[in-house]
């Protein structure tokens, strides 16, 4: 009778669990993990955006992460993500009262970028041209430095200020001639055989990333024009130069 009034103090024991588990009465899945979706890699000027998929019925959410982050979101967005490596976990509630726990894939987040979606090495002027280049070069002129992407015949160079190459960060466009200030840069295009495009005085940012020795240049959406052109068109790049 002992062992008998054991077996049975188990069985009321595993079904109580059970229902205390889904509070519906039907088992939790021991094995089950929601899916972390994100939108990187991506640079720390940019909205890191996170979702999760994999189960149904979720009533709630709670996330967590680096640097004491949390949200009960079910789709967070974070501004501006510091720079670095990073893991994020979350655990979900379900309707019927189990609680899964799963984590993201290493998270990168890089400097600052803006590409328009090109590859490496790639640039574009819509409606007029796109490029690819073979060879990027860093030189000191006047007062600027001076990095140029070029295949032989069309060129994109980008100036920045003091003589040095560039430091990570976002850089404003200017149009002018005279020596850059800090935290300016100025931009140029040869397309083959036109006449060389410039920019526009107010036409964007280009976005300067340094991972080891790697430094990529970056801009999109920037307005030039030409002499041969009536208009402005629309140009991006994504230029990879290493020193």
């Amino acid at each position: 009778m002992q062992y008998k009034s054991i077996f049975i103090v188990l069985i009321l024991g595993w079904i109580s669990a059970l229902i205390g588990c889904s509070k519906g009465g039907a088992a939790c899945d021991t094995g089950l993990k929601p899916k972390i979706k994100s939108n990187g890699p991506i640079g720390n000027n940019e909205t890191l955006t996170l979702s999760s998929t994999g189960v149904s019925a979720v009533q709630s959410y709670a996330w967590t992460g680096p640097n004491g982050y949390t949200s009960t979101e079910a789709a967070p967005k974070i501004t501006s993500p510091t720079r670095g490596k990073y893991v994020y976990s979350v655990t979900v509630t379900t309707t019927g009262g189990c609680t899964y726990t799963g984590n993201s894939d290493t998270i990168v987040v890089t400097g600052p970028t803006n590409a328009c979606g090109l590859d490496s090495n790639q640039a574009t002027l819509q409606g007029v041209v796109d490029l690819s280049f073979n060879k990027v070069i860093g030189t000191t002129g006047s007062s600027d430095y001076v990095i140029t992407a070029t295949n032989g015949n069309a060129t994109i160079t980008v100036e920045f200020p003091n003589n040095q190459p560039p430091a990570e960060g976002i850089y404003s466009i200017q149009k002018s001639t005279s020596a850059l200030p800090s935290g300016y840069c100025r931009l140029t295009a040869k397309a083959i055989t036109t006449a060389p495009w410039t920019t526009d005085t107010s036409s964007g940012s280009v976005y300067v990333s340094i991972d080891n020795n790697v430094t990529t240049i970056s801009f999109c959406g920037v307005k030039f024009n030409s002499t041969e052109y009536s208009g402005d068109v629309s140009g991006g790049a994504r230029i990879i130069w290493q020193p």
